[in-house]
């Protein structure tokens, strides 16, 4: 779900359980979130591994229909018992629509990016990967919304280009046999490459779904976006599905079903999580405890697949979460003094998790 759009339709569950919530548990509350994200992308790789396995399409295809008929059920039910309705409730404000398609299509891009990269890479790749998001997302808004771009975020950039490097272990520049080092989950050296570039790829399609959201702005309602990406996401992912010969597999156990269920249960929960965390704390703490996925991801991989990450993928991992603390204190030293989070740190705190995934937040649930 996009950044906006979670706040909006979350906001009434965590007003509720703000008022019972002591004020010490934010940190809590953003490390639990961050076991149901990713929770919520071992559930995504599982679903792959499953007789028959479901593409990555399929699984965008079926999890987007179903956020896109809960979004657009919601419009309905708010339009018939609110006297301030939603105008517009299918296609969205008529001067925002092609933003709102534009914000459909990259978010389609990105989460069908991720969900592909699970296939081929260990959770902890693609997870330490995703938190290059702020500072891509960073580089964009300066580009393109004109927003300030900190020279210790430009610095980042170049710094997180070593753990990119790290993690890819390209075969020209590592060698065949150090860049062959893998565990089973990884079919070949080629695929391990593409699959490091599809994430990538993912990770400047929810960059540019983050600029296209503040582009929009308060211009249409966040269940619009939420419908936008729905709707993208369902077209395009059948469309691609037909053009490249995918068949679309029908369950024959209820396994997969669950675990279909259980991504979208464990990003709802886990976006619940989070925004009642980044209420309670200040960017760069809040930072430190998002960095606990990594340690379910890790964990995660030794209890299902029994492995291990390569030794090369822990120090790039380490390099690009190095820099992503620094950029998000930094962020903290210019916030006010209150220590509350401004709409842009949530935006960008926001667009990380779902996306380490995997939303995006992940990507997603982004919703997604």
């Amino acid at each position: 779900m996009t950044a906006s759009a979670n706040w909006s339709v979350t906001e009434s569950i965590t007003k509720a359980l703000a008022a019972y919530t002591p004020n010490s548990a934010g940190l809590l509350m953003i490390a639990l979130a961050q076991l149901f994200f990713a929770s919520m992308s071992l559930c995504v790789k599982l679903l792959g591994q499953v007789d028959p396995p479901v593409s990555a399409l399929e699984l965008v295809v079926v999890r987007m229909a179903i956020t896109g008929i809960c979004a657009q059920s919601w419009i309905l039910v708010h339009n018939a018992f609110s006297d301030n309705k939603i105008p517009n409730p299918i296609l969205g404000p008529l001067h925002v629509r092609s933003l709102l398609f534009a914000r459909g299509f990259v978010g389609f891009a990105a989460i069908s990016a991720l969900y592909y990269s699970l296939a081929f890479l260990d959770l902890s790749d693609v997870t330490s990967l995703g938190f290059l998001l702020p500072v891509v997302s960073g580089l964009l808004g300066w580009l393109f919304l004109n927003e300030p771009y900190l020279p210790i975020e430009r610095y980042s950039s170049v710094v997180s280009l070593l753990g990119v490097v790290l993690i890819a272990r390209p075969p020209f520049l590592f060698g065949g046999g150090l860049a062959g080092q893998e565990h089973h989950l990884t079919s070949s050296l080629g695929q391990r490459s593409f699959a490091v570039a599809v994430v990538l790829l993912s990770v400047v399609g929810a960059s540019l779904a983050y600029v296209t959201t503040r582009a929009i702005g308060t211009r249409a309602h966040p269940m619009h976006v939420i419908l936008a990406f729905s709707w993208c996401s369902v077209v395009f992912g059948g469309l691609l599905m037909k053009a490249l010969g995918e068949p679309f597999v029908l369950p024959k156990s209820t396994k997969w079903c669950i675990m279909l269920v259980a991504i979208g249960a464990f990003g709802f929960i886990g976006q619940i999580l989070l925004t009642l965390g980044l209420r309670r704390e200040k960017v760069g703490r809040a930072s430190l405890g998002m960095y606990l996925q990594m340690v379910f991801a890790l964990l995660f991989e030794k209890i299902f697949f029994n492995s291990s990450p390569h030794v090369l993928s822990v120090v790039g991992a380490a390099i690009i979460i190095a820099t992503s603390t620094t950029v998000a204190l930094q962020k903290d030293k210019k916030a006010q003094p209150s220590g509350t989070l401004d709409e842009h740190d949530k935006l960008v705190q926001d667009e990380r998790e779902r996306f380490a995934r995997l939303d995006y937040g992940s990507l997603e649930q982004r919703a997604g």
